[in-house]
């Protein structure tokens, strides 16, 4: 997203790699490494990993930590003792996402 002429000015470029499916895991995997969330299971994990896919490490994140924020929104009157992610809200978002980033 930077100017050519801008980029003519450094020396070294660095590329980074969208993560795998593997790394896809393992950043769920981070985010939710205290277990205090679950999913909720209504849509499946693979499925969710999937369509991560093409996304950057922070887009995943932003996505998933937004998708634990309006989870918990939903359940302020009801409680649980271990909240639940709903996989819906958190694939609506992943769609977003990519609808977003293609405009740009």
């Amino acid at each position: 997203m930077l100017d050519e002429a801008l980029l003519r000015r450094f020396d070294l470029a660095i590329s980074l790699e969208l993560p795998d499916q593997q790394q896809i895991h393992e950043l769920i995997r981070l985010v939710l490494k205290e277990g205090k969330f679950a999913f909720d299971g209504k849509v499946s994990m693979k499925k969710l990993i999937e369509q991560a896919q093409g996304l950057s490490y922070y887009s995943i994140q932003k996505t998933l930590i937004n998708a634990i924020k309006r989870s918990l929104f939903a359940l302020k009157d009801s409680p649980a003792i271990k909240p639940k992610i709903n996989t819906q809200i958190w694939q609506d978002l992943l769609v977003q996402e990519k609808e977003a980033l293609a405009t740009t």
